[in-house]
């Protein structure tokens, strides 16, 4: 399947580039970095992930280098800034890839980059249930987005 999502990372030697992802074929190692990186399950992500979590950020970051090959921990992305849009500073962006010919529903809000809907810039979409949770990010740094992983309290240890 072809990827639906990009992962751009600029300003952060050695991981510089972008990096496709098909959120349909994640495998359990996948899995296991998202709970181990963001504390969520393979049912509970996308959630998550529309929401802006910070810890999924890098997760998926993980993810993407490490289906291209590369070896990295999340050490290497703590340190990245979640609002600093100033030159020279590291970014990580998710950029969804929409097919072309394909019914993508009405047209985003406009954003100061209308071809790349950062984390940051994204509009909150539909549902978890979506088509791709990657056409529907919610904004990192967002009034209802955390910096940690949560999980819901009916299914949490006590």
């Amino acid at each position: 399947m072809p990827a639906d999502l990009i992962i751009r990372i600029t300003n952060l030697p050695p991981y510089t580039g972008e990096y496709p992802l098909d959120l349909g074929m994640l495998d359990m190692g996948d899995y296991h970095i998202i709970k181990e990186t963001a504390g969520y399950t393979s049912q509970e992500w996308r959630d998550g992930l529309m929401r802006g979590d910070s810890d999924l950020v890098v997760a998926f970051a993980i993810i993407a280098l490490r289906k291209k090959g590369m070896r990295v921990s999340a050490d290497a992305f703590w340190n990245v800034p979640l609002e600093s849009d100033a030159p020279g500073m590291p970014r990580i962006e998710f950029i969804p890839v929409v097919e072309e010919g394909a019914d993508a529903g009405p047209p985003p809000p406009q954003t100061s980059d209308s071809e790349t809907t950062s984390m940051r810039s994204g509009e909150p979409g539909p549902s978890a249930s979506a088509h791709s949770p990657a056409s529907h990010l919610r904004p990192i740094g967002s009034q209802d987005s955390d910096t940690g992983a949560t999980s819901d309290p009916l299914t949490s240890a006590i």
